[in-house]
């Protein structure tokens, strides 16, 4: 298959294998508007899909739940070396590039619907926190942390367990355990990330929404 021309002229950007991420995911990191527009290896927009059965189970455009990442769009495919799904993920302005083994897409999610996400807004009040405990608490952070990685309604219950075990430790006069700030700092973001996408909205409407949605929701 020929290469399609980067009209800018730009060299593409290097793919290199970056960690702590998820076994087989590779980065692209495009934080300049001439790498962002420039060309892969292979030509990944092509309007074609591949998967373990030689179909995609994702379309270009729609929006998935990556396990390590959060919320991405599908912005193409490869097919070389190995079956590829392009995925871009947004961290405030910049946007970084993943290639995703086509073979392992069922470890993607597909975000909540524009309903689904008005009915977890609607219910959050009623939601029931996570009732997981363990001694370990290093053991307790890696269930959240797996908990999160499956996207809505997950991410809003583990937010909302996390805030309610701050302020009930608070209103014990005891230190709240210092993982649950860096758990509801990641759970929040995700949550807030998805609730946007399927509303259609901005990050900060989202956010209102569900703040207004339930008492004390921005009380930590």
């Amino acid at each position: 298959m020929a290469e399609m021309e980067d009209p800018t002229g730009a060299q593409p950007p290097p793919i290199v294998l970056e960690y702590p991420l998820e076994a087989g995911v590779f980065m692209i990191e495009c934080s300049d508007s001439s790498l962002y527009r420039a060309k892969l290896s292979t030509v990944w927009n092509a309007m074609y899909e591949h998967g373990e059965d030689g179909e995609s189970m994702y379309r270009i455009g729609e929006h998935v739940i990556h396990p390590g990442q959060g919320v991405c769009t599908v912005v193409g495919f490869q097919d070389a070396p190995s079956p590829m799904i392009v995925l871009e993920a947004r961290s405030g302005r910049a946007k970084t590039r993943l290639l995703y083994p086509a073979a392992q897409q069922d470890r993607l999610h597909p975000c909540v619907s524009r309903a689904e996400a008005e009915r977890l807004i609607e219910h959050y009040g009623t939601m029931e926190c996570d009732g997981f405990h363990e001694r370990n608490s290093s053991l307790e952070e890696a269930y959240f942390k797996r908990q999160i990685k499956s996207g809505a309604p997950e991410t809003m219950r583990v937010a909302k367990t996390m805030r309610t075990r701050i302020r009930d430790a608070k209103a014990r006069n005891k230190k709240p355990s210092s993982y649950y700030s860096r758990i509801l700092k990641e759970a929040d973001r995700r949550v807030i990330e998805e609730l946007a996408v399927a509303l259609g909205t901005s990050e900060e409407d989202a956010r209102a929404r569900i703040e207004a949605a339930a008492w004390g929701f921005s009380d930590n």
